[in-house]
C-alpha cells in the first residue's frame, strides 16, 4: 500500500511540474505579445538566439518548480521578543513573571 501511495505521488509531483510549464510558456507567449522583442534583443546578447519567448518562458516554469517552498513558515516577531523578555514596560509597569505588577 505504501508503495503504491509512494507511485501516486510522484505522478501528482510530476504532473504538477508539467503543468507549470505549460502555464509558464504561456505566460511567456503572451508578454511576448507586448515586449518580445525587447526579451529576444537581451537573450541575443545573452547568446540565445533562435529561441522564442514561449520557450523562455517554458524554461522559468521548469526552474520555478525547483525553487517553490512547499511549506510556508511564518514568524511573528513580536510573540517572540514578549516571549524572550517578559519584562517590558506595558502602561509604564513592569510584570514580573513571580510577583505580578510591580
Amino acid at each position: 500500500m505504501n508503495l503504491i501511495a509512494f507511485f501516486l505521488f510522484g505522478l501528482l509531483h510530476f504532473a504538477i511540474r508539467i503543468v507549470y510549464v505549460f502555464l509558464w510558456a504561456f505566460f511567456g507567449w503572451f508578454i511576448g505579445l507586448f515586449f518580445g522583442d525587447a526579451f529576444l534583443a537581451i537573450a541575443a546578447q545573452l547568446g540565445l538566439e533562435n529561441i522564442t519567448m514561449w520557450q523562455i518562458g517554458a524554461v522559468f516554469g521548469f526552474l520555478s518548480t525547483f525553487f517553490t517552498a512547499p511549506f510556508k513558515v511564518t514568524w511573528d516577531a513580536n510573540k517572540f521578543l514578549q516571549k524572550q523578555q517578559p519584562n517590558q514596560p506595558q502602561n509604564g509597569r513592569y510584570i514580573d513573571p513571580h510577583y505580578g505588577v510591580n
